[in-house]
């Protein structure tokens, strides 16, 4: 299976106050959930837990999209929208049980030219959480792709070998994220900084990106305009990952404030779940139930840290329809970059 992203440009102006308050946009890091990656050949059903599990003891490929939206432009100092795929790292966090993993990137411009990054990406002898970094250097992406970044690209996917695992104890992508220059000249590694984040972003999703959690319940749960239905006879387990807001030359520890979750029949019962990059499992309590917009809500704020993986997991019941939700979290500051 191949998904195809075409841009979705997000303008942003920009007011200087005064000289330093310039946001001169130095990377975007664009972080995906490892749910977001899909099966090359789908000869299983789509399960996914927030997380992408090979449970078999062969490799499985996938691809994993990166959300290309949300790189604005700059008016003071001008900096025109993006167009390239010029980056200082493209990470990608996952667990290793059995054999090893391995990442290559893969773009293709408007013309329908494929570029491929370096082949040579694979885990290490350890078993357990690693990352590769697929951008050598802080400047290569090697390949046939390094030549061509500047291109008009419109798409880029990352494609991995999951290694093998076993239905105990699964090999797992928690998530990747890339830093794509802005500037390409003042282009920076993004590094973790929590000073001056912006107080409320929004990100709104389908039901219809949601997937089973389960084998069984990929049997049952079926998408349709209307989003995700149980049409099965008992409760069923559902995984909606969440995009989360491109930041700004910083990573930051996120703060979720709010979901508003939007459904149909009865209410499923449903949590947020960050995955960091060791594993560790953050969550919230269960959502509550907003009678005035008939949704389901976050009782109170989560901080999700260096998230890898965000998801919204939901025990769907009998007839009932998970539609779409909408999240309210923080972002970095877009001042002075790196």
């Amino acid at each position: 299976m191949k998904l195809k992203l075409k841009f979705g440009w997000a303008a942003a102006v920009v007011i200087g106050l005064s000289a330093p308050a310039y946001a001169t946009h130095k990377a975007w890091l664009l972080k995906n959930s490892g749910g977001q990656c899909v099966l090359e050949v789908t000869t299983r059903n789509d399960v996914y837990t927030g997380t992408i599990d090979n449970p078999n003891l062969l490799g499985l490929y996938v691809t994993c999209p990166v959300t290309l939206a949300g790189r604005g432009p700059s008016s003071n100092p001008v900096v025109s929208e993006k167009t390239w795929i010029a980056s200082k790292q493209a990470r990608i966090f996952f667990k290793k049980v059995n054999s090893p993993f391995w990442c290559r990137a893969r773009a293709e411009d408007v013309y329908g030219n494929v570029y491929f990054g370096d082949n040579n990406h694979w885990s290490n002898a350890n078993l357990g959480n690693q990352s590769l970094n697929l951008v050598n250097n802080e400047n290569d992406w090697g390949g046939m792709l390094e030549p061509n970044e500047a291109a008009y690209i419109e798409q880029l996917d990352i494609e991995c070998r999951i290694g093998s695992g076993s239905a105990a104890d699964p090999a797992k992508i928690y998530g990747y994220d890339i830093a794509s220059c802005q500037n390409q000249q003042q282009c920076n590694t993004v590094r973790s900084d929590n000073l001056g984040p912006q107080p409320q972003l929004f990100v709104q999703g389908s039901g219809i990106e949601c997937s089973p959690g389960t084998s069984t319940a990929a049997t049952y749960l079926q998408r349709s305009e209307l989003g995700m239905k149980n049409v099965g006879a008992s409760t069923q387990t559902a995984y909606c990952p969440i995009t989360q807001t491109a930041d700004d030359s910083y990573e930051h520890s996120r703060y979720v404030q709010f979901v508003w979750l939007y459904y149909t029949g009865v209410a499923p019962t449903c949590r947020l779940e960050g995955i960091q990059a060791d594993g560790t499992l953050v969550n919230s309590s269960n959502f509550v139930y907003q009678s005035l917009w008939n949704r389901l809500e976050l009782p109170a704020g989560l901080t999700t840290g260096l998230e890898k993986s965000l998801a919204i997991k939901c025990d769907v019941p009998p007839g009932s329809v998970v539609e779409g939700y909408v999240v309210g979290m923080s972002g970095t500051r877009n001042s002075g970059g790196i």
